[in-house]
């Protein structure tokens, strides 16, 4: 899924469903305008609502996780104010905020989340998930930002040594490697 902002390669923030924002009150109230354009993987419009939703599934406790929820303490109320314009307000001025937004996926209002069928709204499209084996990911056309990549596999390949000769080979692009590994292949 997609955030409402982002970090540049030089660590500013950047807009990404929020088209641009507006800082009141000395930094304790945000007013994030949504672009009008972005829609979920389902095809339903994302909107102020959502944004609420995602606050208030990731400051409960037994929906998200302690380092997650922390992020969102100074944050004492999300509001839409309408479709695509929502109000932060913060107990103090905190620029962490902007982090906790970059770091946590939008969720969606209108429909539960689902593990064997996510969606988001985001650059890529859940395409299917072969346990222990594969994940697929497709290239949303209609995202903001296209990506230039059809498609995105996620080989599930759990030892070290299977893993690592999966790369010199060519099979994958791209792995972790486990330190004793990537000592002796350096």
């Amino acid at each position: 899924g997609d955030t409402l902002v982002a970090y540049d390669a030089s660590l500013h923030v950047i807009p990404r469903v929020a088209e641009r924002w507006d800082t009141y009150e000395d930094g304790k109230r945000l007013v994030f305008h949504l672009r009008g354009n972005v829609r979920w993987h389902d095809g339903v419009a994302v909107t102020a609502r959502d944004v609420v939703h995602t606050w208030e599934v990731l400051r409960d406790p037994l929906q998200s996780s302690p380092a997650k929820s922390v992020k969102f303490d100074a944050i004492t109320a999300v509001r839409a104010l309408n479709e695509t314009t929502v109000e932060v307000v913060l107990s103090r001025s905190y620029t962490g905020v902007f982090d906790a937004w970059a770091s946590s996926p939008l969720l969606p209002a209108h429909r539960a989340i689902d593990a064997d069928h996510p969606i988001g709204c985001g650059a890529w499209k859940f395409v299917s998930w072969e346990r222990g084996r594969r994940i697929v990911l497709r290239a949303n056309p209609e995202h903001f930002e296209p990506p230039v990549v059809s498609e995105l596999r996620f080989e599930i390949i759990p030892d070290h040594t299977t893993r690592y000769n999966a790369l010199r080979s060519g099979q994958v692009d791209l792995t972790s490697l486990h330190p004793d590994i990537a000592a002796k292949a350096a």
